[in-house]
């Protein structure tokens, strides 16, 4: 019973969190959205943040499916979309930081260049330009996965999102490497 308990207790936090993660980005992308917030560049990097840190939550309260890190009912496109959402939202909430602390060093350093430099109209463009770029970057994942069925020792069968064996070379080098240049 003891293993239960941990089990429970441990899903019962990633819940929290997950519950908090929503109500938090559901509030701040209502509250940058607002016409106070949209007059700087900012509310549009918190924006792109608060979005792709809901869809990282929201996914991940999904491929928890409430007791195991199985994908409901060894649903193959909730697979591929979980994964294909997973890494693009990963991606895009690094990527914005970085651009957010290019912006707040440009501000700093060249303040009389600001505003020519970094307008509105370049901003969005940065995050419209983050969005397509690892969306792009992460259409492999509609190609590279499927289930697999894994029989425990009591005999229940759960089935999995595992990489395709045809794509081995992909996911050992090429997915490593481009994982390394984009988080880098």
């Amino acid at each position: 019973h003891a293993e239960t308990l941990v089990d429970n207790i441990i899903l019962y936090i990633r819940l929290g969190f997950a519950i908090l993660g929503i109500f938090g980005n559901i509030l701040t992308i209502i509250l940058m959205t607002r016409k106070r917030f949209r007059k700087n560049n900012m509310s549009i990097y918190l924006t792109s943040l608060a979005i792709s840190d809901l869809l990282f939550v929201c996914v991940g309260i999904s491929e928890l499916n409430l007791n195991s890190m199985k994908y409901l009912s060894g649903n193959l496109p909730f697979c591929m979309v979980g994964r294909f959402l997973t890494q693009c939202s990963t991606y895009v909430s690094c990527w914005t930081l970085v651009f957010i602390s290019i912006e707040r060093l440009i501000a700093i350093a060249f303040p009389q260049k600001f505003k020519i430099w970094l307008s509105k109209k370049t901003t969005i463009s940065v995050v419209v330009t983050l969005w397509l770029l690892f969306s792009l970057t992460g259409l492999y994942h509609f190609f590279g996965w499927q289930m697999t069925e894994f029989t425990t020792i009591d005999s229940q069968v759960i089935v999995f999102c595992v990489p395709n064996p045809k794509f081995e070379f992909y996911f050992t080098k090429i997915w490593t490497v481009s994982d390394m240049v984009i988080y880098s």
